[in-house]
């Protein structure tokens, strides 16, 4: 049976279509960031379970791959939930793995990073500008510009 040891670092209910489904992005003790999923028919189930921050041992889970736009981890793969999958407490991992990724501010103001990933920002914000409406894939969306 495989199993994970993780920390949720991030975790939030997402609506498409209208369909719930719970979303995730865990930390490994090889300071490893992968996404997870659990569909509508399983929140109910691990909704108790799961919270952000806390360390987990996941087991028998199915792995499918990661693509598509805006992913949150570059890692390949993710962890998708079945109705057999276990989530027990465990050992927090050591303070240094936070999840984080660094990269040059450079790199993204000059475009150099794949756009398909997100991207973790600390900074400060001294501008926001107006809120644009646009038409991305023939749907309608909201884009806000910031300064940092």
């Amino acid at each position: 049976m495989d199993r994970v040891h993780v920390k949720i670092i991030k975790l939030w209910k997402q609506f498409l279509n209208g369909v719930p489904t719970l979303e995730m992005v865990f930390i490994d003790e090889k300071n490893e960031t992968m996404h997870a999923t659990v569909r509508k028919e399983l929140i109910k189930k691990f909704e108790n379970s799961i919270e952000e921050g806390e360390c987990k041992i996941i087991g028998n889970f199915t792995v499918t791959h990661n693509g598509g736009r805006f992913r949150t981890t570059s890692h390949p793969y993710k962890i998708q939930f079945a109705g057999t999958t276990s989530v027990r407490p465990s050992e927090e991992l050591p303070p240094h793995i936070i999840g984080l990724k660094s990269v040059n501010f450079s790199d993204i103001h000059d475009g150099k990073l794949n756009p398909d990933f997100l991207i973790d920002v600390i900074d400060q914000i001294v501008d926001i500008g107006d809120v644009e409406i646009l038409n991305v894939n023939k749907k309608q969306t909201k884009r806000l510009t910031m300064s940092l």
